[in-house]
């Protein structure tokens, strides 16, 4: 298979699609090149973040390979393609009872690994499943409690649509809450968890697990329940969970095995599950809780899709949004307004007949962060709605709060601002200042590696602090140093994108302090998992967090990372200000780029809420 050995040779795919391709040509030895070629692109597919490889789509993919050119292999039509592969004995259809099979062909003629398939499969199948059921509610009880939770609609503190959302995760079992950055969402689901647990008529109370994909992200969703908890009645906060955990030790990750403690045949012992931040949850971990929830268990999938999917396989987040009919049944619609005393408005006036799924969502739309000429607020949206009518010109501001500087005409502007996001960790005097420092304010690239990415910009700062007359006798260790942690470590509680900060302890001593629930701890170097320096991160490493003021820096060369999904999801971190460090061509790249993820669940949940 010469075609596939040039692919190899060149980068485009990797040895291990190399690999499967020629094995399963041995064991199919009528399989055409073509066939394996196919096999090969979809195992690389899988390993971008692809759950399938549509077979229309196979020339435009290779071109997107670095646009290195395919070999010269003719594509046939694509039904001379599918025909070709279901003959080749490797590929099976979707439909067939038995898959038995390494990959399967689905009638959208969307090739998948077997694995992914079934993973796909089982998730549309169990949120199909979920959102069919309707639970049975005391109208009056749950009025009651919504009216105290939910006062008189106030225009500057909360909408209907909060209030709505709350009603409905009442009814329904399974709830999806979407919403941009400052839409309300916390101070939301922090009165739904109030209303559901103190309609539950037992006394022991609603068994309540919160979490998220990320350390950081389910420490953030716990400090943020705790602020909104203050703000509920008394009464109905006695049964809110103490601790929010990441999804893997939720699960009981078991890394030796590759297994979780918690599945199907060891469910959860929970009356509810929150799940924050589900934009990063990829479709392997998401089957993996579906598989670990009791059928009476609820489930809340709280997030934004426009942020950038998971780093590992699946879009889920997104596939749901797009899967979904964006009607709410008949049913719904009235036991909305027995329970909303108030006019309803328009959010009950949907037109439509409807679907199980739909039944299962609200969309916040409004924001309570930004001020209305906000221009933070503003470019989030015309990224979430319009991205087509968005003119980013280096120079050219935004608005007071968004500042767009070019990379190479204004460097002295980046240093300037580099200054002075470091001013204050000179001024600090204990490791909770300084982490609230690097909370203030951070350095987001697209990029790990480069002058422009986490690695240069890094050494920028480290430079500058040496220009502010700061020793760094040891330049990987020292004082005031913000860490980042790059591998998973169950053994002490620390995962992927935790951050952290070197600080000397009572006697001098230099340890890593990271925050928790009930402050900071203290880690030896010695003891720690691979780390690196934080200054400045990934913006993919920033979900889940925010700063006041961002300095994002992209590269001054197009890049296959750079999507509006990036660039939304990097301004959504910021609250107060942002300054964007491009060139203003590479913007433009950037926001006309959307982050493709090939998927076959979408179609699965359309199918299945028909």
């Amino acid at each position: 298979m010469p075609e596939l050995e040039e692919l190899q040779q060149k980068g485009i795919i990797r040895p291990l699609d190399l690999h499967l391709a020629k094995m399963l040509a041995r064991l199919h030895p009528k399989m055409q090149n073509r066939s394996a070629l196919a096999i090969a692109l979809t195992s690389w597919a899988a390993s971008q973040g692809h759950t399938c490889l549509p077979l229309g789509s196979m020339q435009g993919m290779a071109e997107s390979m670095q646009e290195k050119e395919m070999p010269k292999t003719p594509w046939p039509r694509t039904s001379l393609l599918r025909k070709e592969l279901l003959a080749c004995g490797a590929v099976s259809e979707a439909q067939a009872k038995t898959l038995s099979t390494p990959l399967v062909l689905d009638e959208h003629n969307q090739l998948a690994l077997l694995r992914y398939h079934l993973i796909e499969k089982n998730i549309a199948n169990a949120l199909c499943t979920r959102s069919r059921v309707t639970s049975e509610v005391d109208i009056a009880r749950a009025s009651e409690r919504l009216a105290r939770l939910f006062p008189a609609p106030d225009e500057a503190k909360h909408s209907n649509s909060q209030k709505i959302a709350a009603a409905l995760a009442l009814l329904k079992p399974l709830f999806f809450l979407f919403g941009g950055p400052g839409t309300g969402k916390t101070y939301t689901l922090a009165r739904i968890l109030c209303l559901l647990s103190s309609m539950k008529d037992d006394g022991d109370g609603m068994h309540i697990a919160l979490t998220a994909p990320t350390g950081k992200a389910a420490l953030r969703l716990y400090e943020s329940i705790r602020l909104a908890e203050t703000q509920v009645p008394t009464d109905m906060k006695a049964h809110l969970p103490q601790e929010a955990f990441t999804l893997h030790r939720l699960l009981g990750y078991q890394p030796a095995y590759d297994t979780f403690f918690y599945n199907e045949s060891n469910l959860l012992p929970l009356d509810l599950l929150v799940v924050d931040e589900a934009s990063m949850v990829d479709a392997a971990l998401m089957n993996a809780l579906l598989k670990a929830l009791s059928p009476n268990c609820r489930l809340i999938l709280c997030g934004d899709p426009e942020q950038l999917p998971s780093v590992e396989a699946g879009n889920v987040l997104k596939d749901i949004s797009r899967g979904i009919r964006t009607s709410w049944s008949s049913q719904i619609k009235n036991l909305l307004s027995q329970l909303i005393p108030f006019a309803p408005g328009p959010e009950l006036s949907v037109d439509g007949a409807g679907s199980p799924l739909a039944d299962c969502l609200v969309t916040l739309d409004r924001g309570y962060r930004f001020e209305e000429n906000s221009g933070i607020h503003q470019l989030a949206e015309h990224l979430r709605q319009c991205p087509n009518q968005i003119t980013l010109q280096a120079g050219n501001h935004f608005a007071e709060d968004v500042h767009i500087y070019s990379l190479n005409t204004e460097k002295t502007k980046l240093h300037a601002s580099l200054t002075q996001l470091l001013a204050p960790l000179n001024k600090v005097t204990s490791p909770e200042e300084a982490l609230q420092v690097m909370v203030r304010g951070r350095i987001l690239c697209a990029l790990r590696e480069g002058p422009w990415g986490v690695s240069g910009m890094n050494a920028r700062c480290q430079h500058i602090l040496q220009e502010q007359g700061i020793s760094l006798a040891q330049k990987d260790w020292y004082k005031g140093l913000p860490i980042q942690i790059l591998r998973n470590d169950y053994s002490l509680n620390l995962y992927n994108g935790d951050t952290g900060i070197v600080w000397p302890a009572a006697r001098g001593q230099l340890y890593a302090w990271f925050p928790e629930k009930n402050g900071l701890r203290q880690l030896a170097r010695e003891s720690l998992p691979p780390w690196q320096a934080s200054y400045a991160m990934t913006v993919h490493k920033a979900q889940g967090t925010e700063f006041d003021c961002v300095l994002l820096v992209l590269p001054p060369e197009d890049s296959p990372v750079l999507s509006r999904e990036l660039l939304y999801t990097a301004v959504t971190r910021a609250k107060k200000k942002l300054f964007i460090f491009s060139e203003s061509a590479i913007v433009e790249k950037t926001v006309s780029r959307e982050t493709l993820r090939y998927s076959g669940l979408g179609q699965m949940l359309a199918a299945c809420d028909a």
